[in-house]
């Protein structure tokens, strides 16, 4: 009888908190502004690839130049640097597509390839200047146990340089518009009773009070868990 009457009482309070306009208005702008969130990052990861693509076609036109204005001479060095170019072009051509195809594994591992290249090239002084010899190894050591351990590689929170920046403002934004909405709707749940008056006619009814707190406490948690699942859905983006 218990359990039958608990659930008539939270169908009772889903209802009313349905038929608020207040409430309504305020989950209908909640959706909107994922939907526009979701939207904008949606662009700005867009971005984000069209520039990582256009500076890997920017570094292939430099070497396919750079292979035009080689002498046309067949000697052993010549022909060590074309082998050298082609095999950077290639990489550069299917880091392109990895990037397209949103294949980070296979992108690490190019990744890994091309440092290794300019730390050979730097050894044997094909290559003067550019990041040092331990930075370079450090970041194929990471990319490398990215790898092996299957973590897809994320930009830190701390980064606060252009699209970085623009996205993490975003996500910043977007969980606490959520919390303070979560804030609002189960404050409102348990105090509008007493605003309107109507917590008296409800004790006046044959329902225990600890049945009565129980389900606006649900009502008040039901309805923001979903507003949380919403935002961790918002975050895998």
């Amino acid at each position: 009888m218990v359990k039958r009457m608990n659930k008539h009482l939270i169908a009772f309070e889903v209802k009313k908190f349905a038929k608020r306009r207040k409430n309504l208005v305020i989950i209908s702008l909640l959706f909107i502004s994922i939907f526009l969130i979701f939207v904008l990052l949606n662009g700005l990861q867009s971005g984000e690839t069209d520039t990582k693509i256009m500076n890997y076609e920017h570094n292939i036109s430099s070497i396919k130049q750079s292979l035009e204005n080689l002498p046309g001479d067949d000697t052993p060095e010549l022909n060590s640097i074309r082998e050298s170019y082609n095999e950077e072009l290639d990489l550069l051509e299917s880091q392109i597509n990895a990037i397209r195809n949103d294949d980070w594994r296979k992108q690490l591992a190019i990744q890994i390839q091309l440092d290794e290249n300019i730390i050979h090239d730097i050894n044997s002084e094909k290559v003067i200047g550019g990041e040092p010899v331990h930075i370079i190894e450090a970041r194929i050591i990471q990319n490398q146990e990215l790898i092996n351990l299957d973590i897809e590689p994320v930009h830190p929170i701390i980064e606060t340089e252009g699209i970085h920046f623009a996205k993490n403002i975003v996500g910043l934004t977007t969980s606490v518009l959520g919390f303070i909405i979560i804030i609002f709707i189960m404050g409102d749940t348990l105090s509008v009773e007493f605003e309107r008056r109507t917590i008296n006619l409800l004790l006046t009814q044959p329902i225990s009070r600890s049945s009565l707190l129980l389900s606006k406490t649900l009502i008040a948690i039901i309805f923001p868990a979903i507003i949380i699942c919403l935002i961790c859905l918002l975050s895998i983006f």
